[in-house]
């Protein structure tokens, strides 16, 4: 069973300015990072580059 966790990324390009739309994937381990299917959430960055909340993959799996 895995606990929820809360991760806040920002994700800026080479000048330091805000990237909209960057998707970051959370994995419960290296080996699991190494297939993007298996994702136990995705956090995409607003216009901002932030993103604070994700949508499960596998909700079962949370």
């Amino acid at each position: 069973m895995y606990e929820l966790v809360r991760a806040n990324v920002r994700k800026v390009d080479g000048n330091g300015s805000p990237f909209k739309n960057a998707v970051f994937g959370v994995y419960d381990s290296e080996e699991a990072a190494k297939n993007e299917d298996v994702a136990l959430a995705r956090l995409t960055t607003g216009a901002d580059g932030l993103s604070q909340e994700g949508e499960s993959e596998n909700k079962k799996n949370i």
